[in-house]
């Protein structure tokens, strides 16, 4: 069996468990229905999910990383490049975020 297979099984397994706990009468309340079927719909996904996107962003840090000590060591005048245009796009950015979200309201 894979790990995930075995992860599948153990959260369904976790919420099933739950789910014999509670009262009979919560099951005909619509709202812990829905979250109950959401939660074992869920339980399947959110693990490898989450692994993948970790994965996503420790390779994007490498990277990133890579890129800034390569261009220190070619020119340390080139960093500069790649920095002014992230600050001003965080500064910029949020200026006009700001004034997106003041004109919505």
């Amino acid at each position: 069996m894979s790990a995930v297979v075995e992860h599948r099984a153990a959260a369904q397994r976790q919420v099933v468990d739950v789910a014999v706990r509670v009262d009979l009468a919560c099951y005909e309340d619509e709202a812990f229905y829905n979250r109950y079927t959401l939660a074992l719909q869920e339980a399947e996904t959110r693990l490898p999910e989450f692994l993948q996107q970790l994965a996503g962003s420790v390779t994007a840090a490498i990277a990133a990383t890579i890129v800034i000590i390569t261009l220190v060591e070619i020119d340390p005048w080139m960093l500069a490049f790649l920095l002014f245009p992230l600050i001003g796009n965080f500064v910029w950015g949020r200026w006009r975020n700001n004034l997106r979200f003041s004109r919505d309201i």
